[in-house]
């Protein structure tokens, strides 16, 4: 990576973002890859150093927390159900020892959650509720840099190159700029009204609910800043999507297709049209029997952002891209336009 953007980001992060005052500290987590690319273990040690030395020339203090993927493994395979009831106490012993935390390994080995145990799950997500809880009550802030590694790479089948000059442009932007063109997006927006989306001379219809939300790269009342970012989003009824969507991009885990235009009829998706050469076409067509819970319309705002990663948490705050983000009980499918054009109607 390139240490002096990795400079420049840093810097952002600790005197813009989490504020850091002399005299302070932070704990930094990290992981060496020793399961899934052995290839270059100490990859996100590079970013800890960077962050490291800001931090001292900014006179506070960096704590090293740094684990191997293996020892998270086996945690969380051969301890952690019985340790599971003393975990909530030494988290607590352990959040009061730091001002602020910053962890570089969040989603950056997506293979290593595939050798869990599906039971662990549940506990898990439980622990990890009560660790958010915790933090909310004793007022700590923690950002998930989630360093897209080799691993992540090769899971995504995406060139690491582009990823990591999406990832280090995105987390570079102008953060006082982003904020300023999210909250004018946001302000001209009408919301609970009808919405009309044009894609490639397609129209697709649709309602919004509840209230919009913003990300620009500040905490507000909620104690994890996931980064890079920069987008507006709000939650569409879903029974109210009539039409037709034409997708660039069609996100599902480890899968990606192109142009494919998408028919709907009242929240449900009925018909698929694309190139049938496309691999896992037929994955693809069988989510038109998918039961859809949740939909969200989202808008990217990010413009530090060059070009396409192809990892649709990069490309989903790329602007101007609209995503149009749906949950099944199989996943999350996210289905984006570069070229969308989009009005808002008054309800008659």
């Amino acid at each position: 990576m390139n240490n002096i953007i990795l400079s420049e980001i840093a810097k952002k992060i600790i005197k813009n973002i989490l504020q850091v005052k002399p005299g302070q500290t932070v704990t930094i987590f990290a992981e060496i890859h020793n399961i899934s690319d052995p290839s270059d273990p100490l990859e996100e040690i590079y970013i800890v150093e960077e962050f490291a030395i800001q931090l001292r020339k900014h006179r506070a203090l960096a704590v090293l927390d740094i684990s191997t993927e293996n020892l998270h493994r086996r945690v969380v395979t051969e301890i952690f159900e019985d340790n599971n009831q003393t975990l909530p106490e030494l988290f607590n012993i352990w959040q009061k020892t730091s001002d602020y935390f910053i962890d570089i390994s969040w989603r950056s080995s997506p293979s290593f959650y595939k050798s869990i145990p599906e039971g662990h799950f549940q506990k898990i997500s439980d622990l990890s509720d009560f660790y958010i809880r915790q933090m909310e009550k004793n007022n700590k802030r923690i950002i998930l840099l989630g360093a897209p590694t080799k691993c992540l790479s090769k899971y995504y089948n995406i060139d690491h190159d582009v990823l990591i000059e999406a990832y280090l442009s995105a987390l570079n932007t102008d953060y006082f700029s982003l904020k300023q063109n999210c909250l004018i997006f946001k302000g001209k927006i009408i919301e609970n009204e009808g919405w009309q989306i044009t894609t490639e001379n397609r129209t697709l219809n649709l309602d919004l609910i509840g209230h919009s939300k913003c990300y620009y790269g500040e905490f507000s009342n909620y104690p994890i800043l996931s980064l890079p970012t920069g987008y507006w989003e709000q939650e569409i009824n879903l029974s109210s999507i009539n039409g037709i969507f034409y997708c660039d991009y069609v996100y599902y885990d480890d899968n990606i297709w192109r142009n494919v235009q998408l028919i709907f009829e009242k929240g449900n998706i009925v018909d698929i049209e694309t190139d049938i050469k496309q691999k896992n076409i037929y994955f693809l067509k069988s989510i038109i029997h998918s039961d859809f819970k949740t939909a969200i319309l989202k808008f990217g705002l990010n413009n530090s952002i060059q070009k396409m990663s192809l990892y649709s948490l990069f490309d989903v705050i790329k602007f101007p891209n609209l995503s149009i983000c749906m949950t099944s009980h199989k996943g999350e499918f996210i289905f984006l336009s570069e070229k969308s054009e989009f009005v808002t109607q008054k309800n008659s």
